[in-house]
């Protein structure tokens, strides 16, 4: 028993428990900075793996040209599985980035909105 009365009477009390989570740590204003430049962050890393797959892309469309020139219809098969993959993985990558960059969008419309309203 002398453990928890000590806990109790030790121990911040239940509305302070609430009131900091409530209240934010830091303004607004910098986390919406923070997000924003994470957000950046990560569209600049879906630029860099959608431009490696739009050359693999280019790489195995080479690859499947030969394979029909050379009539090697197996293979050129094969390699029209891996582009559609390809193509697949691309659409998603962009798609992706091009979510990061409305959100990105808003997050700058709300930012500057609260700075017209401030001033």
């Amino acid at each position: 028993m002398g453990y928890i009365t000590k806990n109790w009477r030790e121990g911040i009390n239940l509305s302070q428990k609430f009131l900091d989570k409530i209240k934010p740590q830091t303004a607004l204003k910098n986390r919406i900075n923070d997000a924003e430049k994470k957000m950046e962050c990560q569209i600049l890393r879906l630029e860099q793996v959608h431009n490696k797959l739009k050359q693999n892309h280019d790489y195995v469309f080479k690859k499947i040209v030969e394979a029909q020139l050379s009539r090697n219809e197996s293979r050129a098969r094969t390699y029209a599985i891996e582009l559609q993959e390809i193509r697949k993985t691309k659409n998603k990558i962009a798609e992706a980035k091009l979510a990061m960059e409305q959100i990105k969008l808003r997050l700058g419309t709300i930012s500057e909105l609260g700075d017209i309203v401030i001033t």
